[in-house]
């Protein structure tokens, strides 16, 4: 589950989620554990502080396996 909805400012960070306003972001881009890459419209997910990204598989846009390989050096 990964927590989409953001915290006012508090020390500790102990203060409750408020989710984030869709009028006020257009997408979120977030990766996952698994490298998946996902760009979820914030109107898919307004209101809402917490997620669970494999219900949301038809937003995965790509994976960032690619880019966790070693490159080959070139003399």
């Amino acid at each position: 589950m990964d927590d989409s909805g953001g915290r006012p400012y508090s020390i500790g960070n102990n203060a409750r989620l408020v989710p984030y306003d869709p009028d006020s972001i257009d997408l979120f881009f977030i990766g996952d554990g698994d490298l998946s890459l996902y760009l979820i419209p914030s109107r898919v997910i307004g209101g809402r502080v917490g997620l669970l990204l494999r219900t949301y598989n038809k937003y995965i846009v790509g994976n960032a396996a690619g880019l966790m390989t070693p490159r080959s050096s070139v003399a």
